[in-house]
């Protein structure tokens, strides 16, 4: 047993290296390595609850199932790319269940990794941020200043309307004296704020206001006030808003048109700018997210407008999550290790 489990530790190592090697290089993760570790864990996975642990299957499924859902999330809400996706899927089924961290006496803490993952990658963008600022690459104006801080409170108002939404559905369908894993829960409430700053849609009047006449007559149906006690969720929901705020300040970088390379995400003002040059490729405005990364047959016909035109244009950095995603799984080890 103990043989299978350095086996799938060393897997989940393998991958986690040539997973932010090529993301960080290349920024791609092929389909058909991901593919070989993933039949490898099945494999491994197959002996090692069929034989040995088949009593801890049940946990298994679950930490699964729940990393399965938030990935799924992250993938559809174009969040996080597929090869991070399916990368993060291949370590949560290589992860052995022997090693899941228990916290209150509850084991479905895999979803942490996705947590940590998050965390490393804010930290390392608002360092980022902050070493522009003080080393005068980037500028902040007094416009810019002032529309971030009434994006920041009409966001962080917006987001607690959905949070709250959430909280009395919860009560809804949940069994009476049920607890959900509190870590889970903020993590949640963390990714509704964080949807709601960088998604317009979830910003939309009507929809928030919908929301919000929901919460009120689930106020009058439950017979309750929702307002939370522990001030350390609304200080967690303030905090990452104010962190976007920073990011925003290197969300780009510019790059000549000519070196224009397939899976790129151009900036709305660059999108304009190839649709009012009449390039072909570009006929819709760019959201700057990932289901606006450019094909190969865009990059190319971009890339031949750029050697006739020496035109810089801006791109949306790209985050190479999937070494965020192997640092937040040697961390999860590590507190398995401590707590254990």
């Amino acid at each position: 047993m103990i043989i299978l489990e350095i086996m799938m530790l060393v897997g989940v190592v393998a991958l986690g290296l040539y997973a932010s090697v090529s993301d960080c290089l290349y920024g791609i993760i092929k389909n058909k390595i991901i593919l070989a570790f993933l039949t490898y864990a099945v494999l491994l996975n197959a002996i090692y609850y069929g034989f040995f642990v088949s009593d801890i299957i049940c946990d298994y499924a679950l930490n699964n199932a729940i990393v399965w859902c938030m990935v799924l999330a992250l993938y559809f809400s174009d969040t996080w790319a597929g090869g991070d996706c399916k990368m993060c899927i291949a370590v949560a089924m290589l992860y052995p269940a022997r090693y899941y961290c228990s916290i209150n006496g509850q084991n479905s803490t895999l979803f942490m990794i996705v947590m940590l993952a998050f965390f490393i990658g804010y930290l390392y963008l608002v360092i980022d941020a902050i070493i522009c600022l003080l080393s005068h690459k980037i500028t902040v104006t007094k416009k810019y200043l002032a529309n971030s801080l009434i994006r920041f409170f009409t966001s962080y108002l917006t987001a607690l309307i959905y949070i709250t939404g959430i909280s009395l559905l919860l009560q809804a369908l949940l069994p009476e004296g049920y607890a959900p894993n509190p870590a889970l829960l903020i993590f949640v409430y963390m990714c509704i704020a964080w949807l709601v700053s960088s998604k317009k849609i979830f910003r939309n009047k009507y929809i928030w206001g919908g929301v919000l006449i929901i919460d009120i007559v689930l106020c009058f149906v439950f017979r309750v006030i929702p307002i939370s006690t522990d001030y350390r969720l609304y200080l967690i929901i303030a905090v990452l808003l104010l962190l976007q705020i920073i990011i925003r300040l290197r969300n780009y970088r510019t790059v000549l048109a000519s070196d224009i390379q397939p899976g790129m995400i151009l900036s709305t003002a660059s999108s304009i700018t190839l649709m009012q040059a009449k390039v072909n490729c570009i006929s819709e405005l760019s959201k700057e997210n990932l289901g606006n990364r450019l094909t190969p047959e865009q990059a190319e016909m971009i890339r031949t407008w750029g050697t006739r035109y020496n035109v810089n244009l801006t791109i949306v950095r790209k985050i190479p999550f999937a070494g965020f995603i192997f640092l937040g799984t040697i961390i999860y080890f590590v507190i398995w290790s401590v707590l254990k």
